[in-house]
């Protein structure tokens, strides 16, 4: 199978290998809040918000925040999956650390809650 591909064919282990290829490339090519928001947002789409929080985490150790879009993204992943506790926890967490109001979190969550119903 060639690159074109594995994008073509949604390969979320390749999108993850090539996020760890673009960390270890010491600030040349590092991925940055929008590159790892589409990867959070793939796997969302696909289910998969586990992984989809691993990325946040992964941001987190390299000393990425998260911005509104990373943040909205995982709050409707997680309330599609019924894990509204865990939106709940993610949005104390991103507040307490300064990149996203209170304010705009809640305000998604809301109308995720009422989409979802």
């Amino acid at each position: 199978m060639q690159e074109g591909d594995r994008v073509v064919a949604g390969s979320m282990e390749w999108a993850l290998e090539l996020l760890g290829d673009m960390e270890k490339e010491d600030g040349y090519c590092s991925p940055n809040v929008v590159t790892c928001t589409l990867v959070i947002r793939s796997f969302c789409e696909k289910g998969m918000i586990v992984e989809a929080l691993g990325i946040l985490d992964r941001m987190d150790a390299c000393g990425r925040s998260p911005n509104c879009i990373t943040v909205t993204t995982l709050i409707k992943g997680l309330c599609v999956e019924g894990n509204v506790n865990e939106a709940f926890k993610l949005i104390d967490n991103v507040v307490a650390g300064d990149s996203v109001s209170s304010g705009d979190c809640y305000s998604y969550l809301v109308v995720e809650l009422v989409r979802t119903k």
